[in-house]
């Protein structure tokens, strides 16, 4: 999912609420937090690293005793005016988990229930789904 879609799902869900939206610092923290959380609660393939001589990656958390972690992931951004910026930049997470992140993020928010447990779900589904495949690559 695009950094631009991400943060447009987030405030049409906001906006059905009646909420108020949240900057996009705030935003970016409150993504990022999520992301670090999901990332505790499974192994985001494309965090999966093996350590080595030229690891240039900040260890996350250490997957095994054969080297290999899972990185921090890169923390989006979503100020237009950051020359950093672009909206076509994906979230740097595996595409399934980022539902996952965008309900984390809602009920960060909202603090309603019903966003962890759909964060929870999909968390729970993407184990499933992807066991031997995080398995081969350790």
């Amino acid at each position: 999912m695009t950094i631009k879609a991400f943060k447009d799902m987030i405030l049409y869900r906001i906006a059905e609420k009646n909420m108020h939206s949240p900057n996009d610092e705030m935003l970016g923290y409150e993504t990022y937090e999520a992301m670090l959380k999901i990332a505790n609660d499974c192994y985001p393939i494309n965090l999966i690293c093996k350590d080595g001589d030229n690891r240039l990656e900040r260890v996350f958390r250490w997957v095994n005793s054969k080297g290999i972690y899972l990185r921090y992931p890169n923390v989006p951004i979503f100020d237009e005016k950051d020359p950093k910026y672009n909206g076509e930049t994906y979230i740097d997470f595996d595409e399934p988990l980022n539902y996952a992140v965008l309900n984390e993020v809602l009920f960060r928010l909202s603090l309603e229930k019903i966003y962890r447990q759909i964060s929870d779900e999909v968390v729970s589904n993407y184990i499933a789904n992807s066991k031997n495949i995080v398995m081969e690559s350790i």
